[in-house]
């Protein structure tokens, strides 16, 4: 299997759009999906010769370069939710604190 058949096969699974592909075709275009263009560059840094067939190696150190920046994606995803958690949280101290301030008549009204 070619780099090029591998790319074919997990735009399905990335979403089934051609976005990989068209990344792979032309490369200096702006598609505007910043993840197809890292997976494929990323994948493709991998490559000794593009155009030959992938070895079992090259397809095993793809594998573990995807799953390396699933995890490190996975880590993003739970700190930007620590953090809507975070403002959430605040928000509803603050709602909490005039809501109590204004029944005890310290907010103006204006």
């Amino acid at each position: 299997m070619t780099f090029k058949a591998l790319i074919k096969k997990l735009d399905d699974a990335y979403d089934g759009d051609g976005a990989l592909m068209q990344v792979l075709e032309n490369p200096k275009t702006d598609h505007g999906d910043g993840l197809a263009r890292f997976i494929v560059n990323e994948l493709g840094s991998a490559l000794s010769d593009p155009v030959a067939d992938l070895t079992p190696d090259q397809i095993n150190e793809m594998w573990r370069m995807a799953d390396t920046a699933a995890q490190q994606l996975d880590a993003v995803g739970l700190e930007l939710q620590n953090l809507v958690s975070e403002a959430e949280d605040k928000a509803e101290s603050i709602a909490i604190t005039l809501i109590q301030a204004s029944g005890s008549g310290e907010v103006g009204h204006g």
